[in-house]
């Protein structure tokens, strides 16, 4: 079984390791962030708004109405989606569409809205979307959800300190970590309260895991930990004392957004070294980057002057912006294995081959189901599930033996 598990695993390594950045050459300039919703891909460029894609990147139109003008600008900073709605962060308030961005409207409530206050990034656990704002708790930014699509907001920093400047998001099993301005925070019921990270009381900008292990980008570098986040050891080739950054996981790969002249980082051994990985991207665009988002089986890296991906399989990435509820057992099956998820929505659950095949469907009607292994051969097998509302989770891998 051993040798198996080392064979599946070293032949994923050479696709990683070739691939380079790719330019999508939009035309599009200062990008704040992307995302997607099914098959089109939007982005945020300010001072002009939302841009739209239904064709892959390759062309794109403005989708801008009913947000906020200032003369001929509309200062937009981020864009995110929850499976229903896409939300767009302006200097003006937050605003939604239920139709694609042909059409949007205010749902900023009384929340606070200014240059400096404003929507930065967008995420959505289990039902929950989650706005995080620029600027601290105290100036009336931090962190705010909402379970109803906009509608109404409440606050989502609860346990945190006034002078906290929230920065990421990131699910760990089933609780969420909070990169701040003063520490790491973790939450245990999805964002209604958070508590302390023991081990880190300094600013913490991003955290990712990859296998077993927890990377963070913090104020004193890079540092990873093998056991929960109870200890942290330094890195090696990362930038000294960064004031920003973001970090993801794909294909069992950290990728680092620096923010600076050093563009993008890459560690293949969990975190423990770091080495520049910028083949590919635009002079300037490499001291420019802004986020990372995972759609289907590309990471997107948004830039000054362009948007750029990397071609995987996906493996290791976690859902854009689900919590996992989800658990699969055993993972290294024969026969088959089961499927539970306590937060379930009918659907159906797809296994991608390695070459990106949905293989073997199965239409799901329980929170917990037997799914029969029916001929299929042996390999490893990317799980994802589709849906009732067309949203995809990618839920992990198993083995069939």
């Amino acid at each position: 079984m051993t040798l198996r598990i080392y064979t599946i695993f070293f032949s994923l390594i050479p696709f990683s390791l070739a691939a380079q950045w790719t330019p999508l050459t939009t035309g599009l300039q200062s990008i704040r962030s992307m995302t997607h919703l099914g098959t089109d891909l939007y982005a945020a460029t300010y001072p002009s708004g939302v841009k739209k894609s239904t064709t892959g990147g390759s062309s794109w139109n403005a989708v801008n109405n009913g947000l906020p003008m200032s003369g001929s600008n509309i200062f937009c900073e981020s864009v995110g989606y929850n499976g229903a709605y896409l939300f767009a962060g302006t200097q003006s308030g937050i605003y939604r569409s239920n139709n694609g961005g042909t059409l949007w409207e205010v749902a900023n409530g009384s929340l606070t809205a200014s240059s400096t206050v404003y929507a930065n990034k967008w995420f959505h656990f289990s039902g929950t979307t989650m706005a995080v704002f620029a600027g601290s708790v105290a100036a009336g930014g931090g962190m705010w959800r909402t379970s109803n699509n906009g509608t109404n907001w409440y606050i989502g920093h609860s346990g945190m300190g006034s002078n906290v400047t929230v920065y990421h998001l990131t699910p760990v099993g089933s609780t969420l970590y909070a990169s701040t301005s003063v520490g790491i925070y973790t939450s245990a019921d999805n964002g209604l309260s958070w508590v302390v990270h023991p081990t880190v009381n300094y600013a913490t900008y991003s955290i990712a895991q990859v296998s077993t292990t927890l990377v963070m980008t913090c104020t004193f570098g890079y540092r990873y930990s093998t056991n929960g986040g109870s200890t942290w050891l330094d890195a090696s080739g990362d930038p000294a004392s960064p004031t920003e950054g973001e970090l993801i996981a794909y294909d069992g790969i950290l990728y680092a957004n620096t923010g600076t002249s050093t563009g993008c980082l890459r560690s293949t051994d969990n975190g423990m070294t770091w080495s520049a990985y910028n083949t590919g991207l635009g002079a300037i665009d490499q001291t420019a980057l802004e986020e990372f988002h995972v759609a289907s089986t590309k990471l997107y890296v948004s830039a000054l002057f362009d948007i750029y991906y990397i071609n995987g399989l996906g493996l290791g990435a976690p859902a854009h912006d689900e919590v996992n509820t989800a658990a699969m057992f055993p993972t290294i099956f024969v026969d088959g294995f089961t499927y539970t998820d306590p937060n379930a929505t009918h659907g159906e659950l797809q296994l991608i081959d390695m070459q990106g095949k949905v293989v073997h469907s199965i239409r799901i009607s329980s929170t917990a189901q037997w799914i029969d292994r029916r001929g299929l051969a042996s390999g490893t097998y990317r799980v994802r599930l589709n849906n009732t509302n067309a949203t995809l989770r990618d839920l992990g891998t198993v083995i069939a033996q």
